[in-house]
């Protein structure tokens, strides 16, 4: 669905009182739709009140511009209650009305039951909500998703002001009394970790578009490849390391590589470019810029092969959305994405085995169409089982009782 068609379905609310018979579910997030640009949080919650708003009744707090920018969201009227599909009640707040005092009253106004606070490292929606939340009577049901904030390789980005971060927030403790919410085994390990083995975690996987892709066509043929990633530009994601791998690959491949995602990190983006700078002919490298959503499965399914090796994603939509378009991935091990060799839909790596990464790539080039489509197979394959053993709403039921 393009902005356009997004911004249609926002219209004012005339009050955020939910239905009676539904649980009031509070979502705070630093960005919402029509924004995008923040990736796999915003798709995530797009698709919980897409997918539960029946037995649950949301509400979403969340800031008026896109991330790295200032500029209010196109068309949408910022610090008013508005509709957003008819699913969920959002209000869209400016700066100036991200402080605790305002953050509290419209908590008040609702009255959740359930304030369910996205991220770790957000003042206003993090940090304010947490204090806010400790007002509200009756006392609601207080859950911090971290998304995958605090994997060790996110963590290893920025150490030092992270870890100054997480010295004031215990201190304030405000860590203690909520309820998190890992969407894989390794978050919880990763919570416990950091907070302490007797916090209160629950288990849920992300809610991911449920939504059957039918696989393109694509010509395969030995020799040639044509890879994507579709992600923010940071350090966490990998950029770096698969433009390096690419670089040094002796045999004379003919690689397309496409790059789209935003530039959260600039310095980090200068490394690439210099590396770019150095390929051989033929190895071809093009970043895009951002990319709306909606054209996220056409762009996936032009190439054949998805590429991600980050240092750590609690869930990764990118690495998702591409196995549900039929194009297999060569990711890391630091996801929840396992065994894709095995299932013949890819590679999750062990990056710190260094000849990993370039010899799938090599694996990949030589592949003919015949031996390609079995992976397009897989692909779907795995995400096919995945859902089909997945109880999301059951999951989501436990999370927000």
């Amino acid at each position: 669905m393009a902005d356009s068609q997004i911004i249609e379905q926002i219209s004012p609310a005339s009050s955020p009182e939910p239905a009676p018979a539904a649980r009031k579910v509070l979502i705070l997030t630093e960005h919402f739709a029509p924004a995008y640009r923040a990736g796999g949080i915003v798709r995530s919650l797009e698709n919980l009140v897409h997918n539960f708003n029946g037995p649950f009744s949301f509400a979403v707090i969340t800031g008026n511009s896109d991330l790295g920018t200032k500029a209010p969201l196109p068309a949408v009227q910022s610090d008013q209650w508005l509709w957003f599909k008819d699913e969920a009640r959002v209000i869209y707040l400016s700066p100036a009305n991200q402080q605790t005092g305002k953050i509290g009253r419209l908590m008040a106004e609702f009255g959740p039951e359930v304030v369910y606070i996205n991220g770790i490292f957000s003042l206003p929606f993090v940090v304010f909500a947490l204090l806010a939340a400790r007002r509200l009577r009756p006392r609601p049901v207080v859950i911090v998703a971290p998304r995958g904030m605090l994997q060790q390789g996110a963590l290893s980005v920025k150490p030092l002001k992270k870890k100054a971060y997480f010295t004031i927030f215990k201190a304030f403790g405000l860590h203690q009394h909520i309820r998190w919410h890992a969407t894989d085994p390794q978050e919880v390990t990763d919570i416990r970790r950091m907070f302490g083995k007797e916090v209160a975690v629950v288990l849920a996987n992300d809610t991911p578009d449920l939504t059957t892709q039918l696989p393109g066509p694509i010509v395969k043929q030995p020799g040639n490849l044509k890879l994507v990633t579709i992600s923010l530009i940071t350090a966490k994601k990998g950029h770096l390391t698969m433009l390096e791998t690419l670089k040094a690959l002796e045999n004379d491949l003919s690689v397309e590589y496409h790059i789209y995602g935003p530039v959260k990190d600039p310095e980090y983006w200068r490394a690439c470019q210099q590396v770019i700078a150095t390929l051989k002919p033929s190895i071809k490298v093009t970043w895009h810029g951002n990319i709306h959503p909606t054209e996220v499965t056409a762009t996936l399914q032009q190439h054949h092969f998805f590429v991600l090796p980050s240092k750590g994603e609690n869930f990764g939509h990118a690495i998702y959305e591409s196995l549900n378009a039929g194009r297999p991935v060569i990711i890391s091990d630091q996801t929840p994405w396992k065994r894709l060799q095995a299932q013949g839909a890819g590679w999750d790596l062990d990056l710190r085995e260094p000849q990993s990464l370039p010899e799938a790539i090599l694996r990949a080039s030589r592949m003919g169409q015949a031996e390609y489509d079995q992976y397009c197979a897989g692909a779907q394959g795995v995400v096919r089982r995945f859902v089909a053993e997945s109880d999301f709403a059951g999951q989501y039921k436990i999370l927000f009782s």
